[in-house]
């Protein structure tokens, strides 16, 4: 019960993260669609030609026959390889302008 309030919770919240950025880079979008319409065409083709990677490569894994435990355990560890030296240098931070602001 408590875990499907979390997931509730956690998707509303990135959903609202989502919705701000697009908000915020919807007037720097139109900026380059008007003025550089050759960088704004780039970057469809880029937008495509990521999405068209994306498909193929689902389709391998998927033809490959690779569980989906094994990917999500794979996946799992890269995220956390990623992010923890980030959350650690963050912790470490924070302690350090505590002890800085301390009286």
């Amino acid at each position: 019960m408590t875990s499907d309030i979390v997931t509730f919770v956690f998707n509303i919240i990135i959903s609202l993260v989502f919705l701000l950025i697009k908000v915020i880079l919807l007037p720097i979008d139109l900026i380059i669609a008007q003025f550089m319409p050759g960088v704004s065409s780039a970057f469809t083709a880029v937008g495509s030609f990521l999405t068209l990677i994306a498909t193929g490569l689902g389709w391998a894994i998927s033809a490959s026959g690779i569980p989906y435990s094994a990917i999500a355990l794979v996946a799992t560890a890269m995220i956390f390889k990623l992010s923890f030296p980030i959350v650690m240098w963050s912790i470490k931070l924070a302690i350090k302008w505590y002890v800085a602001l301390k009286p």
